[in-house]
């Protein structure tokens, strides 16, 4: 399990700490964060334009109702990282951007395009 930087010794490491025989720098390394974690993220969210433009269903008539809901969505569920995509825009995720990092989210802003130039079909195909 992953343990946060702010999080206590881990407990089966915690008597080590205390022993005489254990070398300082060991002791400095169990106090350390455990290191890499992983978190849990919703990469593909869509701004409330999106929603608009494309007249898709939605049950909110306002942005501040579509980002207090994509915010309340993400802390119930955990989500720790939001990747909000709009095609060709980025002025239209704005708001729901700061709604999340206001609420201690993390917010990776992107936009989707598409390119004349493509990309190699040879890239993908393995033998």
């Amino acid at each position: 399990m992953n343990r946060p930087a702010s999080d206590s010794v881990d407990p089966q490491l915690a008597s080590l700490v205390e022993h005489d025989a254990v070398p300082d720098g060991i002791k400095d390394a169990i106090r350390k964060p455990a290191g890499a974690r992983f978190y849990k993220c919703a990469l593909q969210v869509n701004p409330f334009a999106y929603a608009v433009r494309h007249a898709k269903q939605s049950s909110y008539k306002t942005e501040a109702e579509y980002n207090a809901a994509v915010v309340a969505g993400c802390l119930k569920e955990g989500i720790e990282i939001v990747g909000v995509t709009d095609h060709f825009r980025i002025a239209t995720s704005q708001s729901i951007a700061a709604a999340l990092t206001a609420a201690g989210i993390h917010v990776l802003l992107g936009f989707e395009a598409v390119s004349s130039d493509g990309v190699p079909r040879e890239r993908y195909e393995r033998d």
